[in-house]
């Protein structure tokens, strides 16, 4: 089974995780992302046996406590303008 096929339903998971982690979905995403580069450029970082979930948080977490990932913030549409809320 190939190592995309192992790890795609966790994704998912992780991502939520990782937003949870680093508080907010932009800056999580990014974290995946960086996961996902991590083991395209060298695969010999996922064991082939032991729990796949598990593997793939423990790369997450290592990626976390070492990297730190600047994401620019987006301005949002409603950014600085008078918004009223539905009644």
């Amino acid at each position: 089974m190939s190592l995309s096929t192992r790890i795609a339903a966790h994704l998912p998971y992780l991502r939520r995780y990782a937003r949870a982690v680093t508080g907010s979905q932009t800056s999580g995403d990014a974290y995946v992302a960086a996961v996902l580069e991590t083991l395209i450029e060298d695969v010999s970082l996922f064991p082939e046996d032991g729990d796949d979930k598990v593997s793939l948080y423990k790369l997450f977490s290592r990626l976390f406590s070492s990297t730190t990932i600047e994401i620019e913030d987006i301005e949002s549409p409603t950014r600085g303008r008078n918004v009223r809320q539905p009644t």
